[in-house]
């Protein structure tokens, strides 16, 4: 942010991660699945995709282009059968500290590596439509993160000086994607897991302690 002692005009916030814990939930259900199928990923280890969108996470865990192919149009049919049930994820305070900003007229906007439709999906499960004024997918980008595109473009439909918005993050792509478009970077830490978020200007362990920061800034 431009000046310390003032609070952002604008607050963009990544989806899974930060907004719901769904990371967890996408790891294991991919992994019952090969499992279940007798299908032998790459890797096995939730770090290397976390914050990836998709496509990234299932080159990861298949390299050969042809298997891919098919074993992720086979598990789309069984991830339309197994969908993460959204409002059961909301990270605790979510809805207060979108409370907060709205009363002190700050802009938010949702910029998600993930889909169009699971976006949709997870603000109308959680009741936050009503909340962000941009909500952008990853997915409707020419390049995802950790390419900054999603967030010069949401910058931009912001009206925004990118010196006068905050992004909260939580994985290595999101926290480089945010600082390669120049802007203030802050990362929730995960319960649940380890992210190197040393790249970030600052971490913080609950939305508790989210508002209590912003609220030295007023």
């Amino acid at each position: 942010m431009k000046n310390e002692s003032a609070l952002p005009q604008a607050v963009i916030f990544d989806m899974d991660g930060v907004l719901v814990n769904s990371e967890k939930f996408y790891f294991e259900r991919r992994m019952r699945y090969f499992d279940r199928h007798q299908v032998t990923p790459r890797s096995r280890n939730i770090q290397d995709y976390l914050g990836k969108s998709a496509a990234a996470g299932w080159e990861i865990a298949l390299p050969d282009p042809a298997e891919r192919a098919k074993i992720r149009a086979q598990f789309d049919n069984y991830r339309r059968t197994h969908r993460i049930p959204y409002a059961d994820y909301l990270i605790d305070g979510v809805p207060h500290a979108l409370q907060q900003l709205q009363d002190w007229h700050i802009q938010t906007a949702l910029a998600s590596a993930g889909s169009p439709d699971e976006i949709q999906r997870m603000l109308v499960a959680c009741g936050l439509t009503d909340y962000f004024s941009v909500v952008i997918s990853g997915e409707t980008m020419t390049r995802n993160k950790p390419d900054p595109q999603i967030y010069h473009e949401t910058v931009a439909r912001l009206q925004l000086d990118p010196a006068n918005c905050l992004v909260i993050e939580d994985s290595i792509p999101g926290i480089m994607a945010a600082k390669r478009a120049g802007l203030a970077t802050w990362a929730l830490r995960p319960k649940d897991y380890v992210i190197d978020q040393s790249q970030a200007d600052w971490r913080f362990g609950d939305y508790g302690e989210f508002v209590g920061r912003l609220k030295e800034l007023v």
